[in-house]
């Protein structure tokens, strides 16, 4: 079970941990409650919540939405969050977008090997709430800006039919929802 405790005095000017709001984050885990869990913890934050059920859906909303930043779990069916990772950090639209991994495994060797396909952080199961909200403050600050993406910037889309195209609004609610 994670924990909330109350970490910032240590961190003296550093890191401002609240950075989180307003931040587009990509949860992507098989297991709901786990998705659950930092979901609520993430939106209680004020960050923009996206879920993804394995790598193939994560790949598919990361390159959809473009999020500032994504929580991925390292075992799931079908596409494991290590070879979601290598795709996302070779295409173009979504190399810039940090991947951090939350996972039970806590091997020295699983840790390298998410490193090595594009990760830039391993969190070990049970977490922290507070350091994941500080690794997350992290990587986000020295975070490259992405290129602008080839899809429509879906935050832009109006719910106005005559000014949006509506398959865009459909793909947009679709992915924050599931």
């Amino acid at each position: 079970m994670s924990k909330i405790v109350n970490t910032q005095h240590l961190f003296g000017g550093g890191v401002d941990m609240d950075d989180l709001a307003g931040k587009k984050i990509l949860v992507v885990d098989d297991a709901e409650a786990d998705r659950m869990l930092i979901s609520s913890y993430l939106l209680h934050q004020g960050c923009r919540v996206f879920h993804a059920q394995d790598g193939i859906d994560g790949i598919h909303k990361a390159r959809l939405v473009l999020p500032d930043l994504i929580l991925m779990d390292v075992e799931m069916p079908e596409c494991d969050g290590y070879a979601a990772c290598k795709v996302l950090a070779n295409d173009p639209f979504t190399e810039n977008v940090p991947v951090i991994f939350l996972s039970a495994y806590s091997e020295p060797e699983k840790r390298v090997q998410g490193l090595l396909v594009g990760a830039v952080d391993y969190i070990h199961k049970p977490y922290l709430f507070d350091e994941v909200k500080l690794r997350m403050a992290i990587h986000l600050r020295n975070r490259v800006p992405q290129k602008a993406s080839a899809y429509n910037d879906l935050d832009e889309v109006r719910l106005d039919s005559d000014q949006a195209n509506p398959i865009n609004n459909i793909l947009y609610h679709s992915a924050r929802i599931h």
